[in-house]
């Protein structure tokens, strides 16, 4: 439930005008194999970021980066007013 939920709030945000019109995004996650996860190299992998990479990089052209919290934290970090 909780993929389900996180796959809805990623297409609520991108389909918001400053957000299409954004040059860069942040996007939090919480480690969880295969999904999200540091690999032994360090760097960020997982399905969600494939599928993430394609969406923002590859389709809209946007940097990414992507910042780990846990679950409850990235909630409490957004701002409703910037979603608008």
């Amino acid at each position: 439930m909780r993929s389900l939920s996180s796959i809805v709030v990623c297409l609520i945000i991108l389909f918001q005008p400053s957000v299409s019109k954004a040059e860069e995004i942040v996007l939090s996650y919480a480690q969880w194999k295969p999904i999200f996860y540091i690999d032994d190299a360090g760097e960020v992998v997982g399905i969600y970021k494939e599928i993430l990479d394609a969406v923002f990089v590859e389709g809209l052209g946007m940097t990414v980066s992507y910042d780990e919290l846990p679950w409850s934290r990235a909630q409490k970090k957004l701002n409703p007013v910037r979603l608008i």
